[in-house]
């Protein structure tokens, strides 16, 4: 197996993210996602050890508590709904806080919530360690890593037969394109056309005065996400990429307004980092996994939105086995060739 990326994107979600790996919530959830929010995790926590083990990086996997907030009737109905699958699956829990137990849990919340649900049984990693754990235990698995970007790609008839990397056109037997945002550029000449977007996100690393949180802390797109001793992600933004790409004032200003007005208690919050990312989001929010037809060997894994982290296993997984001949993924909802009829 051979990977041809040349680093030359900007603004990549997958170095953009507090690492979240959490199957409960997203597009669809609860709905059709559900089982493979929760295959994905499984994976993740079947593969760690080894993953570890070969590459010899410790990317930080942890079992993390979480506080989501409510601050109104609607909030506190859409938290209680999502109690139910915590509650039923092995090694999570999920109970309802009112304000004043949130308050006991940490003062420093806004008096104005009128409660929280605190989960546990999610995970998170460094996925700057992470990537690179990966990357080395492949390597060390036979795959090369070529840096340098696939220019295009070439057929004959029903059935792509190189790749084009600078002028150097390269025999293949089967191609998967997993280059997010920018999928469907390598996939122009492909009808339909794929119809995934870029959707931006803005991150802070923040220091905060006081001691340490005891847990996760969000409301909506707003939270404080532990990452080191004393240090935080602080997210976020969704904004299309245009027209400012990268990183914005507005976005800084906006991330650190709204906490404010959910952790009024914390006093200071010292801006340590300022990131962006572009993550590929499809029209319906769900990932685009699988062959693409007419043609017999190219296959896609994409789409995977804010829920990228927690998807990137049981996404690698399916195509492994779609192009190791498993036509039976159960995932038929999620093809490319939902489009066709659009």
């Amino acid at each position: 197996m051979t990977v041809y990326d040349g680093h030359t994107v900007e603004y990549s979600g997958t170095s953009c993210n507090p690492g979240g790996i959490n199957p409960f919530h997203g597009p669809a959830m609860p709905g059709i996602m559900e089982d493979f929010y929760l295959e994905s995790y499984k994976e993740h926590l079947a593969n760690s050890d080894e993953i570890q083990k070969i590459s010899g990086l410790d990317f930080n996997l942890k079992v993390v508590d979480r506080l989501f907030l409510a601050f109104n009737d609607d909030d506190e109905q859409g938290l209680k709904r999502m109690q139910k699958p915590y509650r039923q699956a092995q090694s999570f829990d999920a109970r309802w806080l009112t304000s004043s137990e949130v308050a006991q849990l940490e003062s420093r919340i806004s008096h104005n919530c009128v409660g929280g649900l605190f989960t546990t049984g999610n995970l998170s990693v460094n996925t700057q360690l992470y990537v690179a754990a990966l990357k080395k235990s492949a390597q060390r698995l036979g795959a090369q890593f070529v840096d340098k970007n696939v220019r295009e790609i070439h057929f004959a008839g029903e059935k792509a037969t190189h790749v084009v990397v600078e002028n150097n056109k390269i025999p293949i037997s089967s191609v998967a394109v997993t280059s997010g945002v920018w999928t469907a550029e390598i996939l122009k000449p492909i009808k339909p056309a794929l119809k995934v977007r870029a959707v931006k996100g803005e991150l802070l690393l923040v220091e905060i005065n006081g001691p340490p949180l005891p847990l996760d802390i969000t409301y909506g797109l707003t939270g404080l996400y532990q990452f080191k001793p004393g240090l935080y992600w602080a997210g976020g933004t969704q904004s299309g990429s245009l027209p400012e790409p990268g990183i914005t004032a507005a976005g800084r200003e906006e991330i650190l307004a709204n906490l404010r007005r959910i952790l009024p208690g914390i006093t200071k919050i010292a801006c340590i980092e300022h990131d962006a990312g572009y993550r590929p989001m499809a029209e319906d929010s769900l990932p685009v996994v699988g062959k693409i037809t007419p043609y017999e060997n190219i296959f896609i894994g994409t789409g995977g939105g804010s829920k990228g982290v927690l998807l990137s296993s049981g996404i690698a997984k399916t195509l492994a086995g779609l192009i190791n001949g498993d036509s039976d993924t159960g995932l038929e909802f999620l093809s490319p060739d939902r489009f066709s009829d659009e």
